[in-house]
């Protein structure tokens, strides 16, 4: 995406930047919530199942557990928050829309097929859904998951760090190659 278009789709945002950044602000929240989780798990393999600690075990379980729903929590607010400023947002994509319709000469509304219209105008509503969802839904997140658990494994075992880093790069070309692939299908 251009930064033109970036802007274009941007201006239906206008006046719901409150909402976005309390929508970016849980979403950020939410993937917290889920970074204690591998250094619980390390805690319980290291210490509780080797010292056959069943309570501290099952306490572990259920604090994760806690977390996670904790984390699910977050993600519906967030998503309520974001529903509505996504909403706001392709209300006002469909009046521009439908402005540049009425704005159509004649003989080109009336040769165009009603249904392509149709399907463009639903199309660039569902553009922006799509969009606000990857960026506060996936993107988001997903960095701080990233970011937060490469520390966690660095405190834990700086060598496995490097190591599990090294097939970044290998993971990333054979994701970009099963997408070509697949979008080739």
């Amino acid at each position: 995406m251009n930064g033109e278009t970036f802007r274009f789709y941007a201006a239906f945002y206008q006046g719901s930047r409150a909402r976005l950044v309390l929508g970016a602000g849980l979403s950020f929240v939410r993937a917290l919530a889920l970074l204690p989780i591998p250094l619980l798990v390390a805690v319980a393999i290291d210490d509780s199942i080797a010292q056959s600690n069943i309570s501290q075990l099952v306490l572990i379980g259920f604090v994760i557990l806690g977390l996670t729903v904790l984390s699910a929590a977050i993600g519906i607010a967030s998503r309520r928050v974001l529903a509505r400023v996504t909403m706001q947002a392709q209300a006002r994509l469909r009046e521009t829309a439908v402005a540049a319709l009425l704005r159509m000469s004649r003989r080109t509304y009336s040769t165009a097929d009603d249904g392509v219209l149709h399907d463009h105008v639903l199309q660039e509503t569902k553009r922006v859904e799509q969009g606000t969802s990857a960026i506060f839904d996936h993107f988001l997140p997903g960095t701080v998951l990233i970011i937060g658990i490469t520390f966690v494994l660095i405190r834990m075992n700086i060598i496995l760090t490097a190591v599990t880093l090294m097939f970044v790069p290998i993971i990333y070309l054979a994701t970009r190659w099963l997408g070509r692939y697949v979008d080739d299908r």
